[in-house]
């Protein structure tokens, strides 16, 4: 009888473990699955926002006007560069006011062939600084003359970049970025698929890039200060008063995957 008993046990044991093993194997295939689902997401996101860069690139950059003036910066003198900084920043300031409220981009800039920042729209009085060594998209932009897109640090913001050559008759004058906030993707994100979303950066990449007199465009992130939020992005649900992102926090797998920046899918609550 004992023996019977013993054997009985030994089955339900191994019963239970194969349910739970098969359990987790479904929640990690879930996971997996809804990972998947996200990036998708987002990439449908991303492509909006790509054909409205192109409609603005052709229909706003590409133009006599522009043209005209970026023709005249090469060989131009200081006080000269200065005068068509300016005349460019007339030209488009309606338009650029414009595309921030149906658009939402948040950063029109245009770079010299060499790299230099020629105009920022969101920061006219800031220009003339070398680029390729924090862009690593206006460098190639500007010296494989392809167009560069992706997510990029900047030394002001953060964004979604698309970045164009500008090419008149064969003639490169330079390129432009035409970027977007997280914040609009994050807004698109919630109005089509819903859900929550909490936006974290590497502090080391924003302490490496940013104009000093800019760092207060970033606060500490709940994940500790190796991690900043952008306050543009207004996320208050990214703050350790969010039940989910408390659990987050405290999730020790998560962080690990974090500190090596590794993509990670975790359960969160209890069921």
């Amino acid at each position: 009888m004992i023996r019977i008993a013993l054997v009985f046990v030994l089955l339900l044991s191994s019963a239970v473990a194969y349910l739970g093993s098969g359990f987790q194997k479904d929640v990690r295939n879930e996971l997996s699955k809804n990972f998947q689902l996200e990036k998708k997401h987002l990439n449908e996101v991303i492509l909006g926002y790509q054909i409205n860069s192109q409609i603005t690139f052709k229909n706003t950059i590409m133009q006599a006007d522009v043209l005209n003036i970026l023709r005249q910066v090469e060989g131009a003198d200081q006080q000269q560069f200065e005068q068509l900084h300016d005349q460019l920043y007339l030209l488009l300031i309606d338009e650029y006011r414009n595309l921030q409220q149906v658009a939402n981009v948040r950063q029109l800039h245009f770079h010299l062939p060499d790299g230099r920042s020629f105009l920022r729209m969101h920061r006219p009085n800031k220009y003339g600084d070398p680029l390729f060594d924090v862009r690593h998209s206006v460098q190639k932009a500007n010296q494989k003359k392809v167009t560069v897109q992706g997510f990029e640090e900047g030394r002001i913001f953060n964004g979604y970049r698309f970045v164009y050559p500008i090419i008149d008759n064969g003639r490169h004058l330079g390129s432009v970025e035409i970027s977007v906030s997280m914040a609009a993707l994050i807004d698109s994100l919630k109005d089509v698929y819903g859900g929550i979303y909490c936006f974290i950066l590497d502090s080391e990449v924003i302490g490496k890039k940013l104009f000093a007199d800019e760092r207060g465009n970033y606060m500490s992130s709940p994940f500790g200060e190796k991690f900043a939020i952008d306050k543009g992005l207004q996320n208050d649900s990214c703050q350790l008063d969010n039940p989910y992102v408390s659990e987050l926090v405290k999730n020790k797998e998560l962080n690990k995957k974090l500190e090596f920046r590794q993509p990670v899918s975790e359960v969160i609550g209890h069921f």
